[in-house]
């Protein structure tokens, strides 16, 4: 500096650090969840200096002045990241700027038809998602991967049992959601009973047995086709067929076999005598009782014909192939059958 007077000072020098201009700059985001938090790396530099702060905004409202920040979204939608760098000298960068796309959560969600034993069942995707599409579901039994299909697919449960069926949907982000459901599989081990046999137009029980719900067909002879044991009545042998549903709805069939022995028509008299008409004593029914035993006795107690089973015909009226003489005789016919224990007794009376 120069005085008034013409004097001149020393000199005295100071040496001055210029700073280069930093350089803000975002790592690649790849995208995010709604509500999940996300990792930002600042990639800011400066050719001389250093940086001494750095500025991120999220949102208008939400920032940050860490170098290397993380944060949450609350809402989905699609985001600007700001951010900036300050130097040492206070030298200001530019604004870098990333674009984010925040997807929403999916919502997993699956039906199913009914669950059968050894029947297929088709589950179906119901999932949805407000903002980003879903792009890969997976489908479990329990911890084993069966399918990848997004609209559904089909199992057939081989074993009875509870089983956990479990859906996974993800988007593009890798936001995910899982649904998981019990399902129940039951056998519909339909029965209609044993087979039986019973008199002619003698009540009889029908055991059906295996669900919640019968339905008997053809409805010949019961009372009610919708009952599990109808009663029932019949004249001849009938074969019934059970359809039985669970409380599951699953549903099964049987068959049982009704067989009817006819009631004995005893007739009390024929007349051997060669016009043709009612020449022989003939008991139609006993065809039905295989194990039957009939024995005819005279007045004074002398077996005149006895036969078994199959071997029982119609008695001619004769004994050693003789015509026996004009009166009574008397019967003993044993059916050898559970159902009846007591012999049929009577008499018979031959004309001629």
């Amino acid at each position: 500096v120069t005085s008034a007077l013409g004097c001149i000072s020393d000199t005295l020098p100071k040496t001055i650090f210029i700073e280069s201009i930093p350089v803000a700059a975002i790592a690649l985001i790849s995208g995010g969840c709604q509500n999940q938090a996300i990792n930002f790396t600042n990639q800011g530099s400066i050719a001389m200096g250093a940086i001494k702060t750095y500025q991120w905004f999220f949102t208008p409202t939400d920032s940050s002045n860490l170098t290397n920040p993380s944060f949450s979204f609350s809402s989905f939608g699609n985001y600007t990241i700001q951010h900036s760098v300050t130097s040492n000298n206070g030298c200001v960068s530019n604004i870098a700027t990333a674009n984010i796309v925040i997807e929403s959560n999916p919502q997993a969600s699956f039906t199913n038809t009914l669950a059968c034993l050894q029947k297929p069942v088709n589950f179906v995707n119901t999932s949805n998602n407000v903002f980003g599409a879903m792009v890969n579901s997976e489908w479990l039994i329990g911890n084993s991967l069966q399918s990848n299909n997004p609209t559904g697919f089909t199992y057939t449960f081989n074993q009875n049992g509870n089983y956990a069926v479990t859906l996974k949907t993800t988007t593009a982000n890798g936001c995910s959601n899982t649904a998981t459901k019990t399902i129940i599989v039951e056998p519909a081990l339909a029965s209609a009973g044993n087979d039986t046999t019973v008199f002619e137009n003698t009540p009889f029980m029908l055991q059906g047995n295996g669900g919640v719900d019968y339905f008997w067909q053809p409805p010949l002879g019961l009372d009610d086709i919708t009952k599990q044991q109808p009663l029932g009545k019949l004249n001849n042998s009938q074969q019934y067929s059970v359809q039985v549903t669970t409380a599951q709805g699953c549903v099964g069939y049987d068959t049982v076999l009704v067989s009817i022995l006819r009631n004995l028509i005893i007739p009390n008299a024929f007349s051997p005598n060669g016009d043709g008409i009612n020449e022989t004593w003939n008991i139609e029914q006993l065809k039905d009782y295989p194990q039957a035993q009939l024995q005819i006795f005279s007045r004074n107690g002398q077996l005149v014909y006895t036969a078994k089973g199959n071997n029982i015909q119609a008695w001619n009226g004769s004994v050693n192939n003789k015509p026996v003489p004009m009166g009574t005789y008397y019967y003993v016919i044993n059916l050898n059958t559970v159902l009846r224990n007591k012999p049929f007794t009577g008499w018979v009376m031959v004309v001629r």
